[in-house]
């Protein structure tokens, strides 16, 4: 189609082409400044009807190239102790655990990497008796884990999951 700019989005592994053109960008680009900012403004502001806006939004929620979401800072409700772990994981069983690591409430993202470690996981506590219980009780439960390594994260300089390159 002629105008339009490709992006291509993973999704469940498989490659899936999607088709997003500059007026998809630009709205993508109001919500993601304001969640809850009004159709009926960002039809005025891209001169287009209230109709389209929400045509293309609802296109763009089912097939998940953006989604609702809530932002929290965790540091406000009570979780001010951060940490990194890497983990060495027996190369068979790296989906098998992330999956089990995955389900931990302590942990809120987990990256597959390459390198001496094997997995990536972020965790956010109350204190650090609750990092050497996950470390020592949760980690230390799960089959195929060979080695773990903690580090305190002291600051975060930047936290922008919300934002996009469009």
């Amino acid at each position: 189609m002629k105008g339009l700019n490709k992006m291509s989005i993973v999704k469940g592994g498989a490659d899936k082409e999607l088709q997003v053109d500059s007026m998809d960008r630009q709205i993508i680009g109001f919500l993601v400044e304001d969640g809850r900012m009004p159709f009926a403004k960002i039809a005025k502001s891209i001169g287009v009807s209230v109709g389209t806006v929400r045509a293309r939004v609802c296109r763009m929620v089912k097939e998940e190239i953006i989604y609702p979401s809530v932002g929290v800072d965790e540091r406000k409700l009570g979780y001010t102790v951060q940490s990194v772990v890497r983990i060495q994981v027996d190369l068979k069983m790296v989906r098998q655990v992330a999956q089990q690591l995955a389900s931990l409430a302590p942990v809120r993202y987990i990256a597959t990497v390459s390198g001496e470690y094997d997995l990536m996981v972020f965790v956010f506590f109350h204190s650090q008796d609750e990092v050497m219980d996950f470390v020592s009780e949760q980690i230390g439960a799960i089959e195929g884990i060979r080695r773990a390594e903690v580090f305190p994260v002291f600051q975060l300089t930047k936290v922008n999951l919300d934002k996009m390159l469009l």
